[in-house]
């Protein structure tokens, strides 16, 4: 694996694929992988807006928008996440891929229109429910995936079950985000584990990215530590070589 390179991807045309924040970052350099394969792909995004512009970019690399589709999908929201997948769902579609990409780091303390603490919501819960309302279209597909970007930071998570949203302990951007993530590596393997015993077809698989050159990565509303901002200039240096988005393959820390 050491040597993979996007060329060693194989022909994916006839594939279904549905990314969740796909109109940047690490979403948006597997939509335009998947999509210059030949496979079709959904962009879940939150804003029509900045989803049309990623259509827009995607299109011009693939040389046409017919195998890019927008699935409308707010992420804080359970709601919407139903919605969006009741929606795929009314296609009668198999789905061949499902990578649960979306994140938030680096966020105080906000909550949901339903209470639910932020970076856990949009990190797990959301991801949680779209793969699980999902499962007749994957289980149809012949040989389906879902992917969930994980992180190195779940390193340092801890999951209270007594209070996962944040309402006794004292509230930590870092160890908030680190529970998101520990909670999206134990749902993929717990996934695994059941997919397996249920003689499904269907593998679920986690990912570490990397330190990225993202939205995720660089979104920080307050000011950023010495460590986390010389590692933001890596980053950026290695997107300047890499192309926008892409991992720096040789630092091996956090998301």
């Amino acid at each position: 694996m050491g040597k993979w390179m996007p060329a060693s991807m194989p022909e994916l045309s006839g594939k279904r694929v549905l990314i969740t924040g796909a109109n940047s970052g690490i979403g948006y350099q597997s939509a335009l992988m998947l999509a210059q394969c030949g496979a079709t792909v959904w962009l879940g995004c939150r804003s029509a807006e900045r989803a049309e512009a990623a259509v827009q970019r995607l299109a011009s690399r693939v040389g046409s928008r017919d195998s890019l589709l927008v699935l409308p999908m707010d992420l804080a929201s359970l709601d919407s996440v139903r919605q969006a997948a009741d929606s795929y769902l009314e296609s009668e579609q198999p789905l061949d891929l499902l990578i649960n990409n979306a994140g938030v780091m680096g966020l105080p303390l906000q909550r949901t229109a339903a209470g639910h603490e932020m970076l856990f919501a949009v990190n797990h819960l959301a991801h949680f429910l779209l793969t699980g309302a999902l499962l007749p279209a994957l289980q149809a597909a012949p040989a389906a995936r879902v992917v969930t970007v994980s992180s190195l930071a779940a390193k340092r998570g801890t999951l209270n079950f007594n209070d996962l949203n944040w309402e006794r302990e004292p509230y930590s951007k870092v160890a908030a985000y680190g529970r998101a993530k520990l909670a999206n590596l134990c749902f993929a393997t717990e996934l695994q584990r059941r997919l397996a015993a249920a003689g499904s077809p269907v593998i679920s698989l986690a990912a570490h990215p990397g330190y990225a050159s993202t939205n995720v990565a660089f979104a920080d509303s307050g000011q950023a530590s010495v460590s986390r901002r010389l590692w933001r200039h890596i980053a950026r240096l290695g997107a300047d070589h890499r192309g926008p988005g892409l991992r720096v393959p040789w630092l091996r820390i956090w998301r």
